[in-house]
């Protein structure tokens, strides 16, 4: 009888030890943040300089470590699975991802985290190039990235978190415009000649102290540092080819 009941005892800890077991599924181990959510867009947290795994342990325990441009940091908290819904705990506030295959997916602060078994590749911003000739930048442009603080955003995310920003850049012969609009309000056009020198385009305009520069880069977009005067900075945008 006494074996009997330490084996029964045994078994209610190795239960309580395997939360996800009663549940039918196995979550233990690291899952990688590998993409953010905002709204209908999708992006790498690598773009951002971001990266977050959990690591679930199977007594119920686990460890977050979150690696960004002002180092490392790991805490703790603890995860149940609940009605099929993996639940994770710290201080007694709890956070709820829905369970995919071999996908977790939830609020992270505002945005969508999509967690994978797989970490997430980096992805490489856009670098210059130099082009043969002005003929590499002639046409209409739109934006499609800001780089903010050094981190590459783009437009549509930037909206989603309330700052509303387009732009179109269009470069003629000889001649080259920006129209730019701000949380709905369209600012003066920044019109100047160009010149195309080193594999560049020199946008000159009246009342700034230097050309602006107009670069291709290896994926078919080209860039520039815009002056936003309505914020009073400047920004660098990258523009892909209007169809």
């Amino acid at each position: 009888m006494k074996k009997m009941i330490s084996l029964l005892t045994a078994l209610m800890m190795l239960c309580a030890l395997l939360p996800v077991m009663a549940e039918g599924a196995d979550l233990t181990g690291v899952w990688y943040l590998s993409a953010v959510k905002m709204g209908e867009t999708e992006m790498s947290p690598t773009m951002m300089g971001l990266d977050l795994n959990f690591d679930l342990k199977a007594d119920g325990t686990a460890v977050a470590t979150t690696t960004n441009s002002e180092g490392t940091e790991a805490q703790d908290f603890t995860w149940a699975l609940e009605d099929g819904a993996l639940k994770i705990t710290q201080d007694g506030e709890s956070m709820t991802f829905t369970v995919g295959e071999g996908r977790l997916e939830g609020d992270i602060g505002g945005v969508t985290g999509v967690f994978t078994r797989e970490a997430p590749v980096a992805v490489a911003n856009p670098e210059p190039v130099a082009a043969e000739s002005e003929d590499a930048f002639l046409g209409t442009w739109k934006l499609t990235k800001v780089n903010m603080d050094g981190t590459l955003m783009p437009v549509d995310v930037v909206a989603a978190a309330g700052i509303e920003i387009t732009a179109t850049l269009t470069v003629e012969a000889g001649k080259a415009s920006v129209v730019l609009s701000m949380l709905g309000t369209e600012l003066p056009a920044i019109e100047g000649t160009t010149a195309f020198a080193d594999g560049a385009l020199a946008m000159t305009v009246e009342g700034l102290d230097t050309p602006i520069s107009i670069s291709l880069c290896d994926n078919g977009e080209i860039y520039a540092v815009i002056s936003v005067a309505m914020v009073d900075t400047e920004l660098p945008m990258y523009f892909a080819k209007a169809e």
